[in-house]
Parts: structure tokens; sequence; C-alpha cells
């Protein structure tokens, strides 16, 4: 993996996201895009070690993934609890 390669996909929300945002807002639901965060995490990590959020033979989270996962989750549901 060269960490020169450009970022080929952006932080900005996919259709799919989008749309489910639509309906969430609607539900009074909160909805969580993990995309950018993912993304943002997936460079900090790269830069900072080297390693990637994903094992390199496909696009399944790695163990730093599913820790950036869970710091999205709890980061999350502790700004719904305390409102």
């Amino acid at each position: 993996y060269k960490k020169t390669l450009p970022w080929s996909i952006d932080a900005k929300p996919s259709g799919f996201s989008e749309a489910l945002t639509y309906k969430f807002n609607k539900l009074n639901v909160e909805f969580i895009d993990a995309k950018p965060f993912l993304i943002d995490c997936a460079k900090k990590q790269l830069d900072r070690n080297g390693k990637a959020l994903w094992w390199l033979d496909d696009t399944h989270l790695n163990n730093e993934g599913h820790q950036a996962v869970e710091k999205l989750i709890q980061t999350n549901l502790l700004k719904t609890t305390k409102n």
C-alpha cells in the first residue's frame, strides 16, 4: 500500500446515505453516516502508523477499523444520552 496514492473516495454522503437521512429525519430518528468519520480515521491511521482500517485483500474492517467504529458509536451514544 502506498501512502502517496490519492484517496479515491470523498467524504460526501452517498445517495443511499442521503435517502436514509431523509427517511430517518421524517421519523425523528438520528441517522449517523459513518463514511466521513471512517475516511478521516483511515487517513489519520495511515499517516500515523501506515496501517489501514480494513484487510488489504478486501474491504472488510480489520481490528483497527472495528475500533474506529466503536469510537464513532460510543461518541454518538454519549452525545445522544446527554441531551
